[in-house]
């Protein structure tokens, strides 16, 4: 009988671990995913700050160098769209350091400007 009963016991035992086990993973997972929304939440913010400073001061040394980053970072033809214009190409970026037009309308789902090349 006390054989039964600790056989009974250790089932039980490991039926809880992998309980357990389950509800760790599923806490890790929350974590994570909550980590990512605010990841993404402060550079939505970060994006927003940026954009709004080189709207309101688009011949500013800061600005220029923002520019620059994104001529030298943005590489994917549609994401270079989004700022300088649809025929942009990473290969102009010398010759499109300024052409960020800080006065074009933004777009209301993302916050991104979009803007046309300047010739």
């Amino acid at each position: 009988m006390a054989r039964q009963k600790a056989a009974t016991e250790l089932e039980a035992l490991r039926q809880q671990q992998i309980e357990l086990a389950k509800r760790i993973k599923e806490a890790e997972i929350r974590a994570r995913q909550k980590e990512k929304a605010e990841n993404e939440r402060r550079e939505q913010l970060a994006g927003r700050a940026v954009l709004s400073y080189l709207a309101t001061n688009p011949q500013s040394d800061a600005a220029k160098a923002i520019v620059g980053i994104l001529e030298t970072t943005l590489v994917k033809p549609a994401e270079r769209a989004l700022f300088f214009g649809a025929s942009a190409t990473p290969n102009a970026a010398g010759a499109r350091a300024n052409s960020y037009d800080a006065n074009a309308a933004p777009r209301a789902e993302s916050g991104v400007v979009a803007t046309e090349p300047q010739g």
